[in-house]
């Protein structure tokens, strides 16, 4: 029998279901209800379309944090998980959307009992990695924005920018 528990974003249940059995999935129709369902115990693929709008970062950082804390990971790779994710998260929203609450920024997240993936996209244009500046570059040190694709780097075991820059996926293992 399936144990299914729906709420509406941008409240978070008080108890989380254990990752170990369960899997969030968004549901089409409304992106701002989730639905929580039973799935397989090897690996489970959670979805998550949130509008693009500021605010929808804190609910993201809710969920990923959850999903490190039940995995497993230390105390220093959840932090770095955390932070690579919300920073893809607000880029897809800021740079990708543009704030647009008519666009959604969609995650997915897939759980192995050795690795997270993590797969971002937006609705945006897109950009080439290869035409962001470098932040380590004595110009660009004291520039207000521009690190965060370096963090996302610098945090994740492997990160790949596909579909024109609208998708980034990042994998993180666990050691």
């Amino acid at each position: 029998m399936q144990n299914q528990i729906s709420y509406e974003a941008p409240f978070m249940p008080t108890t989380a279901p254990s990752m170990e059995s369960t899997a969030i999935q968004a549901v089409p129709s409304l992106p701002n209800v989730v639905t929580v369902e039973e799935n397989h115990i090897d690996r489970q693929a959670i979805c998550l379309a949130l509008p693009s709008l500021m605010h929808s970062v804190y609910i993201l950082d809710a969920v990923i944090s959850e999903i490190v804390r039940q995995m497993g990971f230390n105390e220093e790779t959840s932090e770095q998980v955390i932070l690579a994710v919300t920073e893809a998260g607000t880029n897809a929203i800021k740079h990708g959307n543009k704030k647009d609450a008519n666009k959604l920024a969609q995650f997915q997240f897939i759980v192995n009992p050795n690795k997270l993936t993590v797969v971002v996209q937006d609705q945006g244009a897109g950009f080439d990695r290869n035409n962001i500046a470098n932040p380590l570059h004595p110009a660009n040190r004291f520039r207000g924005s521009g690190r965060g694709l370096f963090l996302i780097e610098a945090c994740m075991d492997n990160v790949t920018y596909e579909a024109s820059g609208t998708v980034i996926r990042m994998v993180k293992y666990k050691r």
